[in-house]
């Protein structure tokens, strides 16, 4: 029972923002609150990022970055849920160490994440959220950190990376020939930056979590 109030608690100090769909949302609505816990004993389930889907459901990601001791996995709670569904737990995946980032296009997920021992990362998208067609994309763009994922109406996924602590972008496009890859922006100091720029520690500058104005048109230098 403490485990639960605990992961309730920690869940409840999230701030959600939510989404119900990227291509549909024109608006960002604020939820203060959600009366939903995590069936997992010993505090062992930390959220820390979330997402929801165009059908309502919420998307979390527990990590150890949040605390050593924590879960590696995403869960799910449909409307009405009270309690998380686990979907898929990272313990045992060879390809993932840490989620980083989360964010939804339709009903379709993707979860980015840190691979084990290395400075690379790896996504994991699960159409119709289905762990079952679980796909994994690595390769060009992920050679580093990626941390913190944000979907555009037009399918593609910003997301804050490590190197020169600036944003990256990936192209999601069902008809794209390099599906799942990054666009480069060239040259490298044209890159979208932190905020401040980089303050010279390579641990602690990061860009840790990105958001995209819903509905909006990034092709335009204006937005």
């Amino acid at each position: 029972m403490k485990s639960l109030l605990m992961n309730k608690f920690l869940l409840l100090c999230c701030v959600v923002l939510m989404v119900t769909s990227v291509q549909a949302q024109q608006n960002w609505e604020y939820q203060a609150d959600m009366d939903i816990s995590f069936a997992i004993e010993d505090s062992a389930a930390y959220p820390f990022l979330c997402a929801t889907d165009n059908k309502g459901n919420l998307w979390v990601i527990s990590s150890g970055v949040s605390s050593v001791g924590a879960m590696n996995a995403l869960f799910k709670a449909a409307p009405g849920d009270t309690v998380f569904t686990l979907v898929d737990d990272y313990a045992n995946d060879l390809d993932v160490e840490t989620p980083r980032g989360i964010t939804t296009m339709g009903d379709s997920v993707y979860v980015v994440s840190r691979k084990p021992d290395k400075a690379t990362a790896i996504m994991l998208e699960y159409p119709d959220g289905d762990i079952n067609n679980r796909k994994s994309f690595s390769g060009s763009g992920y050679g580093t950190w990626v941390m913190g994922l944000s979907a555009t109406k037009d399918h593609y996924i910003y997301a804050g990376i490590a190197y020169f602590t600036s944003i990256r972008i990936y192209d999601y496009r069902d008809d794209a020939p390099s599906r799942g890859l990054w666009v480069p922006i060239d040259p490298i100091s044209s890159h979208p930056n932190e905020p401040g720029g980089h303050d010279g520690a390579a641990l602690t500058s990061k860009v840790r979590d990105v958001a995209t104005i819903p509905g909006a048109d990034y092709s335009l230098s204006t937005t």
